[in-house]
């Protein structure tokens, strides 16, 4: 089949994207493209295509993830088997699922919750229904794509926050007379993550057992220690709030659990739509969730128990001998919480 650009527009494309990061690692992977035999693109076609597709993302975030995503891949298929009807179906099969693993290592680069996080899940889940595609080739392009995720992933977050559509530019410059439609960038804006809201009426106990429960969770590598107490108990305030909170415990299925248990704590609420253990991993500590509960050892587990009974006012505090006799290492900063001589930063009840 015919290349789409002609040779001296591969050369024009070329010369200006040459110190484009993305155009960059594209032209490092060209022997990549030899799998696909029948259609042969080269790097430029590649470039273009890739840029197309983000383009639409950046100019209509949410109205991609819901009425372009579904269909991409057929869409992709169908775009590619139109180029040359003399093509066995299993050509353009094979493309599509190049360009939409490219597409898939792309936004995953991103450090924006919203692309790296959202738009991933939203392909990966519109991937699942879909025949024929090669999987293969999917799984080698992107372990080369991997090998340039940093370069990557800042180019593309630097790129989706920009007003420049290279797409367009790029029309222009195989056809200076198209007219090309003026549009730009409408960034999308992540909904402030969901919190939880811990009840109790006495304040005081409340803040005494959060406070425990956050020194709990530092002690035992679980959560890096906030800027402030501030963070640790804006997550249990109520309100939708990124806390800057950065979860360090493994195996990662201890966070999912934990979550699961929290929300279905009698004295945890939360009746947002949408809120679930899923959503908080996702856009409050940016990270995938892990259901692989049989990995978390006996250890944790008891730890988890723990936490839901000191956030139980019913139940009267452990100890601090209690808490030793139970092989706990009580450090000094946890003694002081105990002993109610921590100064108290703020009140939890949402205004």
């Amino acid at each position: 089949m015919q290349q789409r650009f002609l040779p001296e527009n591969r050369d024009t494309i070329s010369r200006k994207y040459e110190v484009c990061s993305l155009y960059q690692v594209l032209n490092r992977g060209r022997n990549h493209y030899a799998l696909l035999s029948g259609i042969m693109p080269c790097t430029e076609e590649v470039f273009f295509d890739v840029l197309r597709i983000l383009d639409d993302l950046k100019e209509s975030p949410e109205e991609f993830v819901e009425n372009r995503i579904p269909h991409l891949f057929f869409d992709l298929f169908a775009e590619y088997r139109n180029l040359d009807k003399s093509l066995s179906e299993d050509e353009p099969y094979k493309m599509a699922s190049l360009l939409f693993g490219c597409l898939l290592c792309i936004v995953s680069c991103s450090s924006n919750i919203y692309y790296g996080v959202s738009v991933k899940n939203a392909m990966c889940g519109g991937l699942a229904k879909v025949p024929n595609v090669h999987f293969d080739i999917m799984q080698e392009f992107s372990v080369f794509l991997d090998g340039y995720s940093k370069q990557l992933g800042l180019w593309v977050d630097e790129y989706l926050n920009s007003d420049e559509f290279f797409s367009d530019e790029i029309r222009l410059l195989i056809n200076p007379n198209i007219k090309t439609k003026s549009r730009r960038h409408k960034p999308k804006k992540p909904k402030n993550p969901h919190t939880l809201f811990y009840t109790q009426v006495d304040n005081q106990t409340k803040n005494k057992r959060l406070q425990i429960v956050m020194r709990l969770w530092i002690d035992w590598g679980w959560i890096e220690e906030p800027e402030s107490v501030d963070c640790f108990f804006d997550f249990f305030a109520g309100k939708p709030k990124h806390c800057n909170l950065k979860w360090i415990g493994t195996p990662a299925a201890i966070l999912n659990e934990l979550l699961r248990r929290l929300l279905a704590h009698p004295n945890v609420k939360n009746d947002e739509t949408g809120c679930s253990a899923k959503s908080i991993i996702e856009n409050q500590f940016s990270l995938t969730a892990s259901y692989n509960s049989e990995r978390i050892k006996s250890e944790e587990k008891s730890r988890i128990e723990l936490v839901m009974y000191i956030l139980n006012p019913k139940n009267p505090l452990p100890t601090l001998d209690q808490l030793s006799e139970d092989g706990y290492d009580m450090d000094e900063v946890l003694k002081e919480v105990y002993l109610g001589n921590l100064h108290i930063i703020k009140d939890l009840n949402p205004q």
